[in-house]
């Protein structure tokens, strides 16, 4: 029996579910509900199979944000990913919806990263904090203003695949950007590193910026097939349409833009009315010049099963899982 995407569909909700625990046999309560995401390649599919009715395309979430005097589709997170991901297989078409929405995030994407000084760029990516093992974390890391999520003022982690997703959309900006990249260091022979972290709660105090010197496979598939549909007439649009199943349901990316649509401002309290976003103030650090305090100060380290304990006094103690030195 073949697979079909109906399994993933939460016919209460009208929408796909997340995933699904195969231990516990249940599905996850989260589900996509956004047009601005990823998942709508996975929502296109299921309908041009006839998986799911095409209603659920019109069950995804619309709501608009205003940015640079035109609109532009809100997101979970704001990643470039979410937004520009399925460009690499789904044509966009002049004056819709979705194409809009590209460009508008293109552009305040631009924006974000001249009101930063950096490079611009921003999407979910690893950054500059490890695991006990010495994994490089990973998270997504958006525009303020164009995402649910909070905290997207907090972060600024800069990543390469994004500027050649944009290439699709701004070639020549995406151009200027990954010279931009190559003098930020970015740039090795196995191709752009996954991402320069410039958030300064994560960086030592001369540092300006966090090369993360580590290559994602998926993240450099996107840049391949990026710079594929841009050199080659979007090769890989055109084999994904060339489909038939596809061209019968391709009439959904043509979209218009709708008039009369309130707007809303996902966040506004991280976004400043001069376009600056605010950042959470670095905690100081605890600093004493005396050992002769009434009750000593003590610091902790540990990777779980080696710690150390330290006081002011000059004390202190390690042990490693049950055996103390």
């Amino acid at each position: 029996m073949a697979w079909t995407f109906a399994f993933c569909l939460m016919k209460s909700e009208r929408c796909s579910f997340i995933g699904y625990n195969v231990t516990d046999g249940r599905r996850d309560n989260s589900y996509y509900d956004l047009l601005a995401s990823e998942a709508r390649v996975a929502s296109f599919i299921a309908i041009a199979k006839g998986d799911v009715p095409q209603e659920h395309w019109f069950h995804l979430g619309r709501a608009f944000t205003q940015v640079d005097g035109g609109r532009a589709l809100i997101s979970w997170t704001a990643t470039m990913f979410e937004y520009l991901m399925p460009l690499l297989v789904m044509r966009s078409y002049p004056g819709t919806l979705l194409d809009q929405t590209h460009s508008a995030v293109v552009r305040r994407q631009i924006e974000y990263g001249r009101e930063r000084g950096v490079p611009w760029g921003v999407s979910e990516s690893a950054y500059n904090a490890r695991d006990l093992q010495l994994n490089y974390q990973y998270g997504p890391f958006g525009i303020p203003g164009l995402g649910l999520k909070r905290g997207l003022s907090d972060d600024l982690v800069v990543a390469p695949y994004s500027t050649a997703l944009a290439a699709m959309v701004e070639p020549r900006a995406a151009l200027d950007n990954m010279r931009r990249l190559i003098r930020a260091g970015a740039l090795t022979g196995y191709g752009f590193y996954e991402s320069i972290d410039y958030t300064k709660e994560r960086l030592q105090p001369d540092q300006e910026k966090a090369l993360i010197k580590t290559f994602m496979a998926h993240h450099q598939g996107m840049i391949l097939i990026a710079l594929d549909n841009l050199l080659n007439q979007n090769v890989m649009q055109q084999r994904f349409h060339s489909e038939p199943l596809v061209q019968a349901t391709e009439l959904l990316l043509q979209e218009r833009i709708p008039r009369g649509v309130a707007l809303a401002r996902p966040r506004a309290e991280e976004v400043r009315p001069d376009g600056i976003q605010t950042r959470m103030r670095a905690p100081d650090p605890r600093k004493y010049d005396s050992a002769g305090l009434p009750t000593p100060r003590t610091q902790l380290l540990s990777n779980g099963a080696y710690s150390v304990v330290v006081t002011t006094a000059g004390s202190g103690y390690s042990s490693c899982r049950r055996h103390c030195g």
